[in-house]
């Protein structure tokens, strides 16, 4: 979960909308893996599974980048989740991209209380 709270940490606060179509926090851990957390926050929630569908989209694309030069990153790919909340569309690549998701929502939860 700490590449999530990067994401979310870098001063970005994904619970506002400053009025823009979408805004988009984005976090590869820079190891040189498929590791990658995307949260892209849409104005209209009915532009969530656009969104999502771009993340996925994103997702065929690492996997055939990786499958070329590190193809054990491959099925870290194909584990990969996207999914929506509202109005997010987050993608989670990771080894343990459950606990992420759980982490996610903790998330959000913190910002209703």
């Amino acid at each position: 979960a700490g590449l999530l709270h990067q994401v979310l940490d870098r001063g970005q606060d994904i619970h506002e909308n400053v009025g823009a179509e979408h805004r988009q926090c984005q976090e590869q851990n820079g190891a040189g893996n498929a590791d990658e957390i995307a949260v892209i926050a849409v104005k209209h929630e009915r532009d969530a599974s656009a969104a999502a569908d771009s993340l996925r989209a994103h997702v065929e694309y690492r996997t055939q980048l990786y499958a070329t030069y590190d193809p054990a990153q491959v099925p870290k790919l194909n584990g990969a989740l996207v999914f929506t909340e509202g109005r997010y569309a987050v993608l989670i690549v990771c080894d343990e991209p459950t606990d992420v998701k759980t982490a996610f929502y903790a998330f959000l939860a913190e910002g209703t209380e």
